[in-house]
């Protein structure tokens, strides 16, 4: 029972210490950021937001692409069976997504 609870105070410390780490290094990043010119925010969202566009648009005609050869009536195929045999990495096997925040 002792061992229990020395092992289980010393988990404590030491996330403890991870937290404090996290914290330090969070404030130091909002530090940074407050040096970040409004010019210079505007800029870095109108370039995410092109970028965010463009791979829309390559997601879109890439699955035009993959709809269009499963419509022809000699692909018996499914949809995943193409993409994998096409070598192609959706987003989703990649566990990505695009932004929500209206980019």
């Amino acid at each position: 029972l002792t061992l229990k609870l020395f092992c289980k105070n010393l988990l404590t410390a030491e996330l403890n210490k991870q937290l404090e780490r996290g914290k330090e290094k969070l404030a130091s990043l909002k530090t940074m950021c407050k040096d970040i010119a409004p010019e210079d925010k505007i800029k870095i969202n109108k370039e995410h937001q092109k970028v965010v566009k463009e791979w829309r648009k390559r997601k879109r005609m890439c699955m035009d692409v993959v709809n269009a050869i499963l419509e022809n009536e000699g692909c018996t195929k499914s949809k995943r069976e193409l993409i994998e045999e096409m070598g192609i990495d959706t987003d989703e096997d990649m566990g990505v997504s695009f932004p929500t925040d209206g980019a």
